[in-house]
C-alpha cells in the first residue's frame, strides 16, 4: 500500500531526516539556539536528555514536537544524580549491637590511627638523619 500525500504530512517525520533537510546538525542547532543537537550519542546507545531543546528544535521545521519522531531516549527527562559527597561518618555502637564485635572493630580502628602517626614519625626521624648525613659529607668535602 502506498501512503498518500495527505497521510505523509500527517505522520511524525524523524528527526535526522528534518535536520538533514535544513542544513544539518550545526544548522539547525543555530537557528533553535541551542548547543548542539547529540542525536548520534543516542543512536549508540548512550541516551542524551534534551527534553528543553525538543520545543526549541521541532519550532526551526515549523513543527509542534509531538509532530517529530525523537530518537529513543532524546526527549526523556535526565537522570537523578546525587550530588557527590565525602563518605559518611558511621556511628559504630548504633551499627553493631553486638558490643564484643564493636569493641574489636574500635581497637582495629585505634591501631591503624596509631600505625599511622607511628609512621610519620618514621619519616620525620628518616628526614633528620638524612640531612645530618648530607651535612656531614658536606664538611668532609670542605675538610679535603
Amino acid at each position: 500500500m502506498e501512503m498518500t500525500s495527505e497521510e505523509r504530512a500527517d505522520a511524525p517525520r524523524a528527526l535526522e531526516e528534518l535536520v538533514w533537510e535544513f542544513g544539518g546538525p550545526h544548522q539547525v542547532a543555530r537557528l533553535a539556539e541551542v548547543e548542539k543537537i547529540n542525536f548520534w550519542r543516542v543512536r549508540k546507545g548512550k541516551t542524551v536528555p534534551q527534553r528543553a531543546k525538543a520545543t526549541r528544535i521541532a519550532a526551526v521545521f515549523g513543527l509542534r514536537p509531538e509532530e517529530v519522531v525523537w530518537p529513543r531516549g532524546f526527549t526523556e527527562d535526565p537522570p537523578r544524580v546525587p550530588p557527590r559527597r565525602e563518605s559518611p561518618k558511621v556511628d559504630l555502637h548504633g551499627l553493631y549491637e553486638d558490643s564484643e564485635l564493636r569493641d574489636e572493630i574500635e581497637a582495629l580502628i585505634d591501631r591503624q590511627q596509631q600505625l599511622a602517626r607511628e609512621q610519620c614519625e618514621i619519616a620525620e626521624k628518616l628526614a633528620l638523619f638524612g640531612e645530618r648525613i648530607v651535612a656531614q659529607e658536606k664538611t668532609q668535602i670542605e675538610a679535603k
